[in-house]
């Protein structure tokens, strides 16, 4: 509730962008455990708000994915991240296609299921 009262946007998206520079997916999926324990504890006290519920904690949480996903991406860099380059490789070199899949399905696998491991 302290977030939603003192908070702003401006302070929000400077943490985002300084996890961003500094790779810290740790710090992110932290913030995203106690959001989710700060809602939790809200619903039980009666004291959530439909414009928490509606649109401020999904765009949070939708912030810190994305966040993560950019960083998760940079750490694990995969030429079909990239549309047109993913294109050239599926028609020229099938083979090598295949096997770039792979790959960038593990990493979202892993992404995944290290954010569901860090979960409320």
């Amino acid at each position: 509730m302290s977030l939603y009262a003192l908070g702003d946007h401006k302070a929000w998206n400077l943490m985002l962008q300084d996890c961003y520079k500094k790779k810290d997916i740790n710090r992110l999926l932290k913030i995203n455990y106690q959001l989710q324990a700060g809602m939790d504890d809200l619903v039980k006290k009666g004291l959530n708000k439909d414009e928490i519920i509606d649109s401020v904690f999904p765009r949070w949480t939708k912030s810190l994915e994305d966040t993560a996903k950019k960083i998760y991406k940079d750490l694990n860099p995969n030429p079909l991240d990239d549309p047109i380059i993913a294109a050239d490789i599926k028609k020229n070199r099938p083979m090598e296609y295949a096997k770039h899949y792979t790959n960038k399905k593990s990493r979202d696998a892993a992404l995944s299921n290290f954010r569901k491991k860090s979960s409320y």
